[in-house]
């Protein structure tokens, strides 16, 4: 069996890596079948001589890590994934919650001619408009991190799909205009509009919000600075 603090140290580098709990024990099993191969040869195994033999923890870790991102797409394939695929799944995200927003305003029932809406319908469409304002973007950001961490990649993917995610959602805009009771008062208009607006600024802020949670929370995990250093 592994020597205990060797082994803790191991366990712990893998945690911090990110690696699924069902990954670090298979790692460990196999871990432990090299080391019985090295009892077999009757070295001596002290810290220093597993270390040279087998790795240090961080050695094993950092190794750990890569083979599983080569078992993701995302690993596999970066650029695609990160660079090349943000806008176009942003545009599909949007599109989907455009629909469900139209299919929700479609259910509203018609008001009699020459009568508004009534305050909490008028509430529920402002919420469903600045829910669209930012929700598509927040859920593509959130994937393309889900992503990245699932590949254990550098923070600059995640953070290039991220600003890529952003640039839509500086440029999209939707305006609604509630019905006062005449005939073809109301209108709601989406589209993307240059330059954009101030009111869209906060909506460009959304997906770098998301991406900082997820390093806040991969920092507090790995102990890594939150904002990554060149080439990493």
């Amino acid at each position: 069996m592994l020597p205990s603090n060797w082994r803790d140290e191991v366990s712990l580098a893998l945690s911090r890596q990110g690696l699924p709990r069902a990954y670090i024990r298979r790692f460990m099993d196999e871990l432990s079948d090299h080391f019985e191969d090295l009892v077999q040869e009757n070295v001596s195994m002290d810290a220093d001589t597993l270390n040279s033999r087998l790795g240090s923890p961080v050695e094993l870790a950092n190794c750990a890590g890569k083979l599983l991102g080569q078992r993701t797409y995302a690993g596999k394939h970066p650029w695609i994934t990160f660079v090349l695929a943000p806008l176009p799944a942003t545009a599909l995200v949007l599109v989907g919650l455009c629909m469900v927003f139209l299919g929700v305003l479609s259910s509203v029932p018609a008001q009699a001619a020459g009568e508004p809406l009534s305050f909490w319908q008028a509430m529920a469409l402002q919420a469903l408009v600045w829910a669209l304002r930012y929700a598509p973007f927040a859920i593509a950001a959130t994937m393309f991190c889900l992503l990245a961490r699932r590949g254990l990649l550098a923070p600059r993917w995640s953070l290039t799909a991220c600003c890529l995610v952003s640039l839509w959602a500086g440029l999209f805009a939707i305006s609604l205009t509630l019905p006062t009771g005449a005939p073809g008062s109301g209108s709601l208009v989406m589209g993307f509009s240059l330059p954009p607006a101030i009111q869209q600024l906060p909506q460009a802020l959304a997906p770098l919000v998301v991406w900082l949670v997820f390093r806040w929370r991969d920092a507090r995990l790995t102990g890594e600075p939150l904002v990554p250093h060149p080439g990493t």
